[in-house]
């Protein structure tokens, strides 16, 4: 039926025609321009521009916050009045006219800039109306701080039943679930919460948060949180926020029946659309807790995206009165991007609001990123985005190159701890000294938190970092410089683009950032630059919906039919490449579940035009229920082979100070390839796979005997010393070469030795071994497993102390420091009952084991007593 267009608002037709205003477009052109100048040119010559007219706009559209699409209009008024503020600094008229547009905004935290917070109304009914909203918009259990108006709508919508918002980076929507926990808490809620993170990185990063937020309510309202399904907590008698990845949130709940989740909170939640076989754990964890416990409610958050209601769909026996939405486009933190093209000697920056380039008229020699921040980074907090891990290092190192030592102490002890913790000649140990960083993923958590607090105190003021940037590491940046549009070998796509550039600015302490997109090559072309610019975020799929796997769903059906559960006919097709055929292998291991269990879930829904009755009947025959697993990370010929080898006796060696060791846990590696088919389902040639276990074996034997990352490394780059021929890959082209004990192949160790920990080790080779024990304690009727190696890999130790400590919340490395001599009988008292941590621990000399202490103590205060002097 036709439907007539919406008839606008006298208010909307005149914001409309401001907004189009060729003289507003003028000032806002030459408001640009000038900041062109000052950002580059010390003797800046500005534009005319009458700044009363200015400001009246600015403060006009401000106002348009009840206007239909006001993002917009606030968005254009925030610029100007923070373009004016910037240019001319002395101007007491626009510092007050800045502070009122805030106050309009509901931009309270803005207001409490170093640079505006003296800001008072001079208008009494504007300062009551200021006090009145600033009441309203105030964060439960704070005297003072409040949310932005965007932050509040969605603090009030987590308390309707399921909800899926989005905002800009800057929204802080991480933030606004932990103060919501934070006050069901207060109020004596009991309830279980779940937390649900792409990365273990995160894990960690939203745990140190929520105990900072939680503080001793946790104690006082009896809430433990859980990060692993080994935690001792878990045995108590609590109520508990789960804090986990999807993978390890279903561990959790398969393992713990009895466990009902009452609100369940999925941060990052564009992980969802993207490629790869992860994204249906997303949906199976979904599932579980809501037919677990019908009454839970959802919640997704994620950055940038128009239409956040797609992941509502994830939830089962969806009721459409039930479910709220927001997608908000206002971000209180500006970001000015400039276009350095060094090929033409060209700078320009870019206009927002006409989509145009506004180009600089004079010639500034900017040849590489070194130039460019002498000149807009002095003073100032630097990142700087690369494409791959290998560049970020690169380029730091060239930054470097003729830099100074800072003589810091503070960057002399970080570097000292990373020659303990590393290697002396990691490239990282002198890099630190000069004030320069890398931030990859692979590095240890306590590496990188180190580098991101010294980098928030100004000791470090250049980071040079990946994608780990989009991944919510929230570090207080003032220019942030994209090397290029890549990420990894793929193209950075416009949510990914925007959640990047979001990264810069920062709230607490000023209103904007910088983005300098850099040209530095002839292969980077300037189009693809304005493609991200000027495209909208496109509306997102699920993962179910992408045309690269939806194509082959009638060939899923087609091979499970033939009780084909290996996929042949999607395996043997060259189009297909890995990640998508193990994205639809996970589709066609929960699709037999499904309708083997006679369960109408979300991945089998999605089949439903390519089954019929038959087929339905056909499969289940082919896998029959007796036969199927909850756990989808395994398909039935690995389960079937698995339960078939234990039954014959297959066990875990057991592992001492032998040099038998290594060849024990080569030949169990051998038979772990032979049960889960890994030459096929991780698609390697045999020739390579049986090179790389030996190299895993070497590596898994020092992680589970608990020796230190250090060590590691060092004993990885003498394996390579002491193996004639021995090859080593290059980062750059992926090619192997002959080790030559040099500086640069020393360091392609280090990053190998670590990358192979967190990838293989700790996610590869965990998951298969967690499938082993649990299918090894079934058949045996065992509670608990002593030569348990899935729990030695994921504690990194065979230590029962180590594993204990690690139990109660404390990581790796601190566990490692309180077993030191010395150490252990400073710290631990062990009278053979009981183990406890004296609370001397708190004033320790290390700052991560002091910090990591004091968060272990709000979580179980039970384990800390007092040394009796």
């Amino acid at each position: 039926m036709f439907q007539k267009p919406r008839q606008l608002t006298f208010a909307e037709i005149l914001y409309k025609d401001i907004y189009d205003d060729e003289y507003l477009k003028q000032i806002y052109s030459n408001l640009m321009y000038n900041y062109l100048e000052i950002t580059f040119n010390d003797n800046p010559v500005l534009k005319d521009i009458n700044i009363n007219d200015a400001l009246h706009f600015a403060d006009f559209l401000s106002k348009a916050k009840n206007i239909y699409h006001y993002e917009d209009y606030v968005r254009y008024g925030q610029q100007i009045a923070v373009l004016l503020f910037n240019i001319y600094k002395n101007d007491v008229k626009i510092k007050y006219f800045l502070g009122s547009i805030l106050s309009n905004l509901s931009n309270y935290i803005g207001l409490e800039s170093d640079a505006l917070n003296d800001y008072e109304a001079i208008d009494p009914l504007d300062a009551i109306f200021f006090n009145c909203e600033k009441e309203q918009l105030k964060i439960p259990g704070s005297n003072d701080k409040t949310f932005l108006y965007d932050q509040k709508r969605a603090y009030d919508l987590l308390q309707k039943y399921h909800f899926s918002y989005s905002g800009p980076t800057s929204m802080g929507k991480s933030f606004i679930i932990q103060v919501y926990i934070k006050e069901e808490i207060v109020n004596n809620m009991k309830k279980n919460y779940a937390i649900i993170v792409p990365t273990k990185a995160l894990i960690n990063e939203t745990t140190h948060s929520m105990y900072t937020e939680l503080g001793s309510e946790l104690i006082n309202k009896n809430y433990r949180i859980v990060n692993g399904v080994g935690d001792i907590v878990l045995q108590q008698e609590h109520n508990f926020i789960f804090i986990l990845t999807p993978e390890r949130l279903l561990h959790i709940l398969l393992a713990k029946k009895n466990i009902d989740l009452d609100f369940v909170f999925v941060d990052e939640a564009q992980k969802i659309s993207e490629k790869g076989d992860r994204s249906i754990y997303y949906y199976d964890v979904i599932d579980k807790v809501v037919k677990q416990n019908p009454n839970c409610r959802v919640s997704f958050a994620s950055p940038n995206i128009p239409n956040p209601d797609i992941y509502l769909n994830l939830v089962p026996n969806l009721n459409k009165n039930n479910l709220n939405v927001l997608a908000s486009n206002y971000s209180p933190v500006n970001q000015f991007k400039f276009l350095i093209n060094t090929l033409e000697n060209n700078i320009s920056i870019y206009n927002d609001f006409d989509k145009t380039y506004i180009a600089y008229k004079n010639k500034v020699k900017v040849s590489n990123i070194k130039d460019l921040i002498k000149i807009v980074g002095p003073n100032k907090q630097n990142v700087v985005y690369c494409s791959a891990k290998h560049s970020a290092i690169d380029e730091a190192i060239k930054y470097a190159k003729d830099l100074p030592y800072l003589n810091n102490d503070k960057l002399i002890k970080l570097s000292n701890d990373i020659k303990n913790n590393l290697h002396k000649d990691c490239y990282l140990t002198k890099l630190i000294l000069k004030g320069v960083a890398y931030h990859v993923s692979y590095l240890p958590h306590y590496i990188k938190k180190s580098i991101e607090e010294a980098f928030k105190n100004k000791d470090i003021n250049i980071i040079f970092s990946t994608s780990t940037l989009m991944e919510g590491v929230n570090l207080p940046a003032d220019n942030l410089y994209i090397m290029n549009y890549r990420n990894g070998p793929s193209n950075l796509d416009e949510v990914s683009f925007k959640n990047l550039v979001g990264r810069v600015g920062r709230i607490k302490y000023n209103l904007y950032g910088n983005v300098f997109l850099m040209v530095l090559k002839e292969e980077t072309k300037i189009e693809k630059y304005n493609e991200l610019l000027t495209n909208a975020v496109p509306y997102q799929k699920l993962s179910t919906k992408i045309d690269v796997h939806r194509e082959y769903f009638e060939t899923v059906v087609s091979d499970l039919v033939k009780g084909d559960i290996e996929l042949n006919s999607i395996k043997n097709n060259e189009k297909v490449i890995n990640r998508e055929y193990n994205t639809l292998r996970k589709f066609a291991i929960t699709l037999v579940r499904d309708l083997s269990k006679d369960r109408n879930t979300t991945i089998r829904r999605e089949f439903d035009d390519y089954l019929d009755e038959n087929k339905i009947v056909i499969i289940k025959e082919k896998y029959p229920l007796d036969k199927i697993s909850e756990d989808i990370s395994l398909s039935i010929d690995q389960s079937e082979k698995l339960k078939e080898v234990i039954a014959n006796g297959m066990e875990y060696p057991l592992i001492s100070n032998d040099d038998n060791d290594y060849e024990e846990i080569v030949k169990f590696l051998y038979k772990m390839n032979e049960i889960f088919k890994w030459d096929l389902y991780e698609k390697k040639d045999t020739e390579s796979l049986m090179k790389s276990i030996r190299w895993y074996a070497l590596i898994l034997l020092w992680w589970m005997k608990g020796y230190g990352m250090g060590q590691i490394i060092k004993n990885s780059i003498n394996h390579k010393r002491n193996t004639h021929g021995s090859r080593i890959r290059n980062p750059q082209n992926r090619k192997f070469v002959t080790f030559n004990n040099s500086i640069i192949h020393i360091n392609w160790v280090i990053a190998e030795t670590l990358e192979m920990i967190e990838k293989v080790i700790l996610f590869t080779l965990s998951n298969y071994f967690r499938k082993f024990s649990l299918e090894y304690k079934e058949f045996h009727n065992l509670e608990t497993l002593d030569n348990d190696w899935y729990d030695f890999v994921e504690y990194g130790t065979m230590n029962p102390l180590t594993i204990l400590l690690q139990r109660y919340g404390f990581t790796r490395e601190s566990s490692k420091y309180l077993e030191e001599p010395g150490n252990k009988e400073k710290y631990i008292f062990d009278d053979g009952i009981e183990i406890k941590i004296y609370d001397d621990i708190f004033e320790c000399e290390d700052e991560m084991v002091k910090m990591n202490a004091k968060d272990v103590n709000l979580n179980s205060p039970e384990l800390f007593i007092k040394k009796e002097k």
